[in-house]
């Protein structure tokens, strides 16, 4: 585990595609969990389901999300404004998965659903581009008035 004070600088730039936060979204009475990825320039969403948020079982998923990714950095337990995209982004799981919600028994394709919603959702500091356009250098004309 490489500790997130260790992360390069460029980092906090949001300049680059693969860097990535990763957090957790607890089900309810704490039974099961969502792994929450998401790339901190394109804002690229991948959602996972675990049984349960012991380190092994996080750690394992998010080596199978990410395993083209070289290294990852973890923030410190309990120390959210060091992931504070990710927060922001299980804000946005949250309306789809919201906080009682039952996560034993639900099925991959409900969360697949959730992920696909969020990464086709344009946003405006991505220039109203969608997570999905901006992972695959998809850019988008300017729009222009014409005048008959």
């Amino acid at each position: 585990m490489v500790d997130i004070t260790k992360r390069p600088i460029i980092v906090d730039e949001r300049s680059r595609i693969g860097d990535w936060e990763a957090d957790t979204i607890i089900g309810k009475n704490h039974q099961g969990a969502i792994v929450s990825l998401v790339d901190r320039r394109s804002k690229y969403v991948v959602l996972q389901k675990v049984e349960s948020r012991k380190a092994n079982e996080v750690k394992d998923c998010i080596i199978k999300c990410l395993r083209k990714m070289l290294k990852c950095y973890f923030a410190t337990p309990y120390a959210s404004w060091e992931r504070d995209l990710n927060e922001h982004t299980n804000g946005l799981s949250r309306q789809y998965l919201p906080k009682k919600t039952e996560f034993i028994g639900m099925e991959n394709d409900e969360i697949l659903a959730i992920q696909k919603a969020l990464n086709n959702r344009p946003g405006k500091v991505l220039n109203y581009r969608t997570p999905n356009e901006v992972m695959r250098g998809i850019e988008k004309p300017l729009g222009v008035a014409l005048h008959g």
